[in-house]
């Protein structure tokens, strides 16, 4: 039973691991756009969702 749940967890972290490789895009790959316009073109053009950060400094 032991050996079957240690079994289960590496399979997990290999998984979870392995994951960003599989997913085909890097960090590297991504163009991030400060203007909301020009991204939203993009975002359009591409299918794809946005993500947007707001910040401020009060």
């Amino acid at each position: 039973m032991r050996n079957a749940v240690m079994a289960g967890l590496v399979a997990l972290l290999v998984a979870l691991c392995s994951a960003p490789l599989l997913a085909g895009e890097s960090a590297e790959g991504v163009k991030w756009e400060t203007d909301y316009k020009k991204g939203l073109e993009a975002a359009a053009k591409s299918n794809k969702l946005m993500f947007i950060e707001f910040t401020a400094e009060w």
